[in-house]
């Protein structure tokens, strides 16, 4: 619709992108809450995000099963890096759980997350929306897992005083829109 706008995408932990928001480096945040809540930050949910434990069919072949949590961890598991809030957020599910929780593989790339999966290193803590493509084409699939993952949201922050350029305003209301 816009041609002529530039748009930069930088990929860091949300702390680090909040500094940089702060600073000016950055417009807006797209992100996965819960965030801690800054009062200098306008927190905005825009879509509801599925977490789920996910695997590639050679190591572990797709059977119908329900797992538990205790059976998860006896597996080699793949997650973010500390201080994600994807991992944070992993962290406080399995604390409210009772389980003990120490990935194999701690990566702070959500996308090599899921490129570890899809290779077979083990067990990998994905978000189904982002890795939709991969699980629709069959490179990995679902674990049924109980207890139930609580569905987390995806929010845009701004800054509370600062007044957003045309550009950035009119992408955030088409991200939204579409999100709908």
């Amino acid at each position: 619709l816009y041609p002529n706008i530039e748009i930069k995408i930088t990929n860091e932990l949300t702390t680090n992108l909040v500094k940089d928001l702060r600073n000016g480096y950055v417009d807006f945040l797209v992100t996965n809450l819960p965030v801690k809540d800054y009062l200098d930050l306008d927190i905005k949910p825009c879509a509801l995000l599925h977490d789920t434990f996910a695997c590639n069919s050679t190591y572990l072949p797709k059977i119908d099963k329900v797992y538990s949590l205790e059976e998860i961890v006896k597996y080699k598991t793949i997650a973010q890096k500390q201080p994600s809030n994807t991992r944070s957020f992993l962290d406080k599910y399995m604390e409210e759980n009772n389980i003990e929780f120490n990935p194999d593989i701690e990566i702070v790339s959500y996308n090599l997350v899921v490129e570890f999966t899809k290779a077979g290193f083990g067990i990998g803590y994905v978000t189904r929306e982002f890795a939709k493509q991969e699980l629709e084409n069959k490179e990995i699939y679902e674990l049924e897992v109980i207890p139930k993952i609580k569905p987390r949201e995806l929010g845009i922050i701004t800054l509370k005083n600062n007044t957003l350029s045309y550009a950035a305003s009119k992408f955030i209301k088409l991200v939204v829109e579409d999100m709908k």
